[in-house]
Protein backbone atom coordinates (compact mmCIF):
# COMPACT_ATOMS: atom_id res chain seq x y z
CA UNK A 1 0.00 0.00 0.00
CA UNK A 2 1.30 3.63 -0.98
CA UNK A 3 0.51 6.10 1.46
CA UNK A 4 -0.49 9.73 0.22
CA UNK A 5 2.13 11.83 -0.15
CA UNK A 6 3.26 14.31 2.25
CA UNK A 7 6.52 14.89 4.93
CA UNK A 8 5.18 12.17 7.64
CA UNK A 9 7.65 11.77 10.61
CA UNK A 10 9.27 8.57 11.34
CA UNK A 11 7.85 7.31 14.09
CA UNK A 12 4.67 7.71 11.98
CA UNK A 13 5.66 5.70 9.53
CA UNK A 14 6.98 2.76 11.76
CA UNK A 15 3.57 2.98 13.37
CA UNK A 16 1.93 2.18 10.41
CA UNK A 17 3.78 -0.44 9.10
CA UNK A 18 3.42 -2.13 12.29
CA UNK A 19 -0.31 -1.94 12.50
CA UNK A 20 -0.57 -2.88 8.52
CA UNK A 21 1.63 -5.65 9.18
CA UNK A 22 0.07 -7.21 12.13
CA UNK A 23 -3.62 -7.09 11.23
CA UNK A 24 -3.76 -6.70 7.13
CA UNK A 25 -3.90 -10.81 6.76
CA UNK A 26 -6.87 -10.94 9.69
CA UNK A 27 -8.82 -7.73 8.07
CA UNK A 28 -8.94 -9.18 4.73
CA UNK A 29 -9.89 -12.37 5.88
CA UNK A 30 -13.16 -10.62 7.25
CA UNK A 31 -13.84 -8.58 4.98
CA UNK A 32 -13.63 -11.61 2.65
CA UNK A 33 -15.90 -13.63 4.88
CA UNK A 34 -18.21 -11.06 4.53
CA UNK A 35 -18.25 -10.56 0.71
CA UNK A 36 -17.30 -13.58 -0.73
CA UNK A 37 -15.50 -11.70 -3.24
CA UNK A 38 -11.42 -11.19 -2.82
CA UNK A 39 -11.35 -8.55 -5.17
CA UNK A 40 -14.00 -6.05 -2.97
CA UNK A 41 -12.04 -7.23 0.32
CA UNK A 42 -8.87 -6.00 -1.20
CA UNK A 43 -10.22 -2.87 -2.17
CA UNK A 44 -12.46 -2.79 1.26
CA UNK A 45 -8.84 -3.53 3.04
CA UNK A 46 -6.99 -1.01 1.43
CA UNK A 47 -10.06 1.96 2.75
CA UNK A 48 -9.75 0.54 5.94
CA UNK A 49 -5.93 1.05 6.54
CA UNK A 50 -6.30 4.35 4.52
CA UNK A 51 -8.97 5.72 7.01
CA UNK A 52 -6.24 4.68 9.74
CA UNK A 53 -3.68 6.58 8.19
CA UNK A 54 -5.88 9.59 7.90
CA UNK A 55 -7.30 9.38 11.21
CA UNK A 56 -3.68 8.14 13.02
CA UNK A 57 -3.79 11.09 15.08
CA UNK A 58 -6.69 10.63 16.95
CA UNK A 59 -6.77 6.63 17.14
CA UNK A 60 -5.83 5.08 20.99
CA UNK A 61 -3.32 1.84 20.09
CA UNK A 62 -5.46 0.42 22.69
CA UNK A 63 -8.36 0.09 20.22
CA UNK A 64 -7.05 -0.01 17.62
CA UNK A 65 -8.17 -3.56 16.60
CA UNK A 66 -11.50 -3.14 17.15
CA UNK A 67 -11.78 -0.34 15.49
CA UNK A 68 -10.08 -1.73 12.63
CA UNK A 69 -12.57 -4.49 12.23
CA UNK A 70 -15.30 -1.50 13.11
CA UNK A 71 -13.91 0.28 9.95
CA UNK A 72 -13.88 -2.72 7.65
CA UNK A 73 -17.32 -3.63 8.73
CA UNK A 74 -19.12 -0.92 8.14
CA UNK A 75 -17.28 -0.36 4.74
CA UNK A 76 -19.13 -3.42 3.92
CA UNK A 77 -22.33 -2.47 4.94
CA UNK A 78 -22.21 0.84 2.87
CA UNK A 79 -20.90 -1.49 0.08
CA UNK A 80 -24.07 -3.56 -0.17
CA UNK A 81 -26.55 -0.51 0.90
CA UNK A 82 -24.51 1.28 -2.18
CA UNK A 83 -25.45 -2.29 -4.57
CA UNK A 84 -29.04 -1.88 -3.18
CA UNK A 85 -29.64 1.66 -4.23
CA UNK A 86 -27.95 0.73 -7.87
CA UNK A 87 -30.70 -2.48 -8.40
CA UNK A 88 -33.44 -0.52 -6.86
CA UNK A 89 -32.94 1.97 -9.48
CA UNK A 90 -32.20 -0.53 -12.32
CA UNK A 91 -35.25 -2.10 -11.72
CA UNK A 92 -37.53 0.61 -11.37
CA UNK A 93 -36.60 2.03 -14.91
CA UNK A 94 -35.45 -0.89 -16.51
CA UNK A 95 -39.61 -1.37 -18.03
CA UNK A 96 -39.43 1.82 -20.17
CA UNK A 97 -37.68 1.00 -23.77
CA UNK A 98 -36.10 4.19 -24.03
CA UNK A 99 -34.52 2.65 -27.53
CA UNK A 100 -37.91 2.90 -29.84
CA UNK A 101 -38.91 6.23 -28.65
CA UNK A 102 -38.17 9.30 -30.28
CA UNK A 103 -36.89 11.29 -27.14
CA UNK A 104 -35.20 7.73 -26.39
CA UNK A 105 -31.59 10.15 -26.35
CA UNK A 106 -32.89 12.77 -24.00
CA UNK A 107 -34.30 10.18 -21.22
CA UNK A 108 -31.39 8.04 -21.16
CA UNK A 109 -29.89 11.22 -20.02
CA UNK A 110 -32.07 12.09 -17.61
CA UNK A 111 -31.96 8.63 -15.86
CA UNK A 112 -28.42 9.09 -15.70
CA UNK A 113 -28.29 12.41 -13.84
CA UNK A 114 -31.44 10.57 -11.84
CA UNK A 115 -28.76 7.85 -10.97
CA UNK A 116 -25.54 10.46 -10.11
CA UNK A 117 -28.23 12.17 -7.96
CA UNK A 118 -29.39 9.31 -6.02
CA UNK A 119 -25.76 7.49 -5.54
CA UNK A 120 -24.52 10.87 -4.45
CA UNK A 121 -27.07 10.81 -1.78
Amino acid sequence: MTLPEGQYTQQELEWFRHIFDEYYESIRRYAWYKTGDASLADDIVQDVFLKIWNMRNEIKQDTIKTFLYTIAGNSVKNHYKHMQVVYTFETEHNDQPYADEADSMVREKEMIETLQKTLAS
